[in-house]
């Protein structure tokens, strides 16, 4: 939701650049995922992210 004195314009144009970022994202992964080395790398960053998560968990119940 929009805070009252925010930009409504400003909300809206960092919206789409996330969006555009996303996406770029998402095809970036696809391109490096057709050659057997970025498959690797994609594993490897997977792993980074669940360990992440992992730890982001742990902090939250311990």
């Amino acid at each position: 939701e929009l805070p009252e004195d925010a930009s409504g314009v400003l909300y809206s144009i960092g919206f789409v650049i996330a969006t555009g970022c996303l996406h770029g994202c998402g095809i970036a992964i696809g391109l490096v995922h057709r050659w057997p080395v970025g498959r690797i790398v994609l594993r490897a960053a997977g792993a980074v992210v669940a360990t992440g998560g992992c730890l982001f968990l742990w902090r939250a119940v311990a």
